[in-house]
């Protein structure tokens, strides 16, 4: 007996076939019989919609917005309806319930595009948006000072500051993000007593001070607490108010890796993997618990497992919660949640010292995941294409340029369908990885020291959030080709068709 899955992919067949109805009355069937996919619900509601039946097509969208987790396309797309209709009231609610909790990076985009295509009086959506960042109906206690981490007494530097290696990095149709450093800095172990922590905060409450990492830039980046109005960090850098949050939670001890980093795939791999395999190498007494937020994909916690020790336990931290015996790392990415200027409107000043990321941290895990034995240990290689299915960056013709790399012996893959281990161990084989820009190419990883990347990407006014993969990258020792396609826009996640004549000579690439 078929299951949903496949009932569903039957439907999509239908679509590509031109045949809209057979396809329309197969998600209705799996909509009737209480199927637990978000999908059916939207194929239903976009049929509805393009038939001019938008009573139906609001139903259908409000059913699968309730259903999607990970993906944000429904709530989107019911969203912008409301605003079409002009219920811009209940729309704008959706996405405060949306925001109110705990949630992944990518929600945030999908409602900055939302507030992009508000076409009401533009006051509304910025009187929301300042609701957010801070807004008056907090309580907070007195200021607390802000204070780098490196000034935290019993400070032990586990590596030294490390030179990043140059590898061949070549951008084409875009213009260059400006040099990167050259040197990342040296990764230090912190124990702290009386630490308090929150979920999906970068920032620890030590009495009456905030402690965060020495390369935030408060004229520049956006913690993801402040977004979310747990703290609001003052002008001129040296103070910070703190939501009065009641403090839920006592441990002993821990290691702090609460960071919003867990919410996507490519900030868990390279800024708290690293860390826990630092963890193992230091031989961290495994009674000490890894402290993190509550993930949003499985995988998150099936690696996790396979790298830490058998028996170090996992805390998940939901609420403020005191350590009182906590240890603490420097960040291995000088990656922040966000820029504080881009979400104002304004130009965003990128640093050499931003995107970076530590060799020495990358090289410890890949370290561990050998000492493991996980992996394939076939000397045979692949070439591996990541097919990124999102509501965010699409390729146009994607059916084409999947087609293509098929053709050419590409091993089409999207990672967040396959088991974990079946993840890693293709790409521990791959020699090329060719992909969009996205999370699923940070399985380079994974990758032998030299392999080949290359990125399908829009082509950016602005490149410097471009230099994120290159630096990875370089990092690991690989090489990279960066390339973009269309006219440049201001617009960072715009979707883009890939010109099938450059295809062609990416062979000269490899």
């Amino acid at each position: 007996m078929r299951d949903d899955v496949e009932k569903y992919a039957e439907s999509r067949q239908f679509v590509k076939e031109g045949k809209a109805q057979e396809a329309y009355q197969m998600v209705l069937d799996l909509i009737l019989k209480g199927t637990s996919l978000w999908e059916p619900y939207y194929e239903a509601a976009i049929f509805s919609f393009y038939n001019n039946d938008y009573k139906t097509a609001l139903g259908f969208f409000r059913m699968a917005a309730r259903k999607e987790k990970i993906t944000f396309v429904s709530t989107l797309d019911l969203t912008n309806l409301l605003m079409m209709m002009g219920n811009y009231s209940e729309a704008l609610d959706i996405w405060k319930n949306k925001l109110s909790g705990p949630h992944a990076p990518n929600v945030l985009e999908a409602f900055m595009e939302f507030l992009s295509g508000m076409t009401e009086p533009s006051k509304r959506a910025e009187d929301f948006f300042k609701s957010r960042v801070g807004g008056p109906k907090i309580e907070y206690p007195e200021f607390c000072q802000l204070m780098r981490q490196s000034v935290l007494p019993q400070q032990v530097q586990i590596t030294p500051r490390e030179e990043i290696q140059p590898t061949r990095v070549q951008y084409f149709n875009m213009e260059a993000p400006a040099a990167p450093a050259t040197f990342f800095p040296a990764l230090s172990m912190f124990n702290v007593s009386g630490a308090v922590v929150s979920p999906y905060s970068d920032t620890v409450i030590m009495g009456d001070k905030g402690i965060i990492p020495d390369y935030f830039n408060l004229e520049e980046h956006l913690f993801y607490d402040t977004f979310t109005r747990r703290s609001i960090p003052m002008a001129g850098g040296d103070l910070l108010l703190v939501s009065k949050d009641v403090v839920l939670g006592h441990l002993k001890t821990g290691v702090i890796l609460t960071s919003y980093a867990i919410s996507n795939w490519a900030h868990f791999l390279t800024e708290i993997m690293p860390i826990v395999s630092l963890v193992e190498e230091l031989m961290i007494p495994t009674h000490v618990p890894l402290l993190i937020s509550k993930p949003f994909a499985e995988q998150t916690i099936q690696f996790l497992n396979l790298v830490k020790s058998p028996g170090r336990p996992i805390e998940i931290i939901s609420s403020k919660t005191l350590v009182d015996e906590a240890i603490w790392f420097t960040p291995t990415t000088t990656v922040p949640f966000e820029y504080l200027k881009s979400r104002c409107g304004k130009p965003v000043h990128y640093s050499p010292s931003d995107l970076l990321f530590s060799p020495g941290a990358l090289a410890s895990l890949r370290a561990r995941i050998a000492s493991l034995g996980i992996g394939s240990t076939e000397d045979k290689r692949v070439k591996v294409f990541v097919d990124r299915n999102s509501a965010r960056r699409r390729v146009t013709n994607r059916d084409a340029v999947v087609a293509y790399f098929s053709d050419a012996g590409y091993v089409i893959t999207q990672p967040e369908q396959i088991p974990l281990n079946d993840q890693i161990d293709l790409f521990s084989k791959a020699s090329v990885i060719v992909g969009q820009t996205g999370a699923g190419l940070a399985n380079m990883l994974f990758a032998p020291k030299g392999a080949n990347i290359i990125v399908l990407s829009g082509n950016p006014e602005d490149p410097g959030p471009h230099s994120y993969f290159p630096n990875l990258a370089r990092a690991l020792g690989h090489e990279m080709d960066y390339i973009a396609f269309g006219p440049p826009t201001a617009d960072l996640h715009i979707d883009f068709e890939v010109g099938m004549e450059s295809l062609d000579r990416l062979r000269v690439l490899l």
